[in-house]
């Protein structure tokens, strides 16, 4: 039994050892670049590009539409046709 506890906890202990090890790297490459802040700055200015285009432009026909409610305009008339 003794034998089968330490050939299973030595890959254990060298997966953690790798994983701090790797952690640690990282954290100071992290520091030294400023990976992170360049890495949300991407991020942002993709969602601004994408995702945020599609909801300013459903946010401008939905207040087109309300608009169109509370004048008693035919709603939809210049969005959908």
């Amino acid at each position: 039994m003794g034998s089968i506890t330490t050939v299973a906890a030595a890959p254990l202990a060298i997966a953690i050892f790798v994983g701090l090890a790797a952690s640690w790297a990282l954290d100071k490459l992290d520091g030294h670049y400023g990976l992170t802040q360049r890495l949300a700055a991407v991020l942002r200015e993709f969602d601004n590009a994408t995702l945020g285009t599609l909801r300013r432009g459903m946010w401008q026909i939905e207040k087109t539409l309300r608009w169109q409610i509370l004048n008693g305009k035919s709603v939809g008339k210049g969005v959908y046709y």
